[in-house]
């Protein structure tokens, strides 16, 4: 799982940058001279100041997220560009800073208003991000923001308690457990987050999720 999400965030991020590339200006044309005879001009009004646009979120700032690269990231937020400024995929920089278990970077985008539950093209989200790493403390801080444990991917029916699970990372399944994951979700294969845990080896992952969905019942 984990290793599919990696290679569409890089795919995406390259094909961002590629896109990105600075084109030749056209050549400006220059105005022909004015006759000499010709009778002066009405003196022009002066052309009014508009504001600047706003600034564009470009592959160094999704890059910097990635990489965990604070101070760029700070600095393009301070410079105007919008916290949850979409990618190609639709992944702002916060999932990207998720992924890879920047917390301090998660924390500033969500001070700056970065949301927790926006979600990429396919629905997923920064919570399912970290919970497939080893990043119990970018899972922690996520759902002490109000991340949604129980949102499903709509390319193949994935919650973060199966993402978590099928890498086998325990101490991000107890915190989405604890958060009230639900143990019951199954994906279009009918794979369950147990079943998940279970397929990958991860036996203490899959016992912890079949004991606790028992105290549930």
């Amino acid at each position: 799982m984990r290793q599919l999400a990696l290679y569409s965030i890089i795919l995406s991020i390259v094909f961002f940058a590629s896109g990105c590339k600075d084109t030749p200006e056209p050549p400006t044309p220059q105005p022909e001279s004015a006759p000499v005879d010709a009778a002066p001009k009405t003196a022009a009004k002066p052309v009014e100041e508009t504001p600047n646009p706003a600034k564009v979120a470009t592959p160094a700032f999704f890059e910097a997220a990635f990489n965990g690269n604070m101070n760029l990231v700070e600095s393009e937020v301070a410079a105007g560009v919008p916290v949850d400024a979409p990618d190609p995929t639709q992944k702002t920089a916060l999932m990207l800073a998720a992924f890879n278990g920047h917390t301090n970077v998660v924390e500033m985008l969500i001070t700056h208003g970065g949301n927790v539950n926006s979600t990429d093209e396919i629905n997923r989200t920064a919570l399912m991000m970290a919970a497939s790493g080893p990043f119990s403390e970018t899972v922690r801080l996520l759902l002490d923001k109000g991340a949604d444990v129980n949102t499903i991917d709509s390319n193949e029916g994935w919650t973060a308690l199966m993402f978590a699970a099928a890498e086998g990372q325990a101490e991000n399944v107890r915190l989405l457990l604890d958060a009230g994951a639900d143990t019951t979700a199954k994906d279009i294969d009918g794979d369950t987050a147990e079943s998940f845990a279970a397929k990958a080896g991860h036996a203490t992952v899959a016992k912890m999720i079949r004991d606790h969905a028992l105290k549930q019942q």
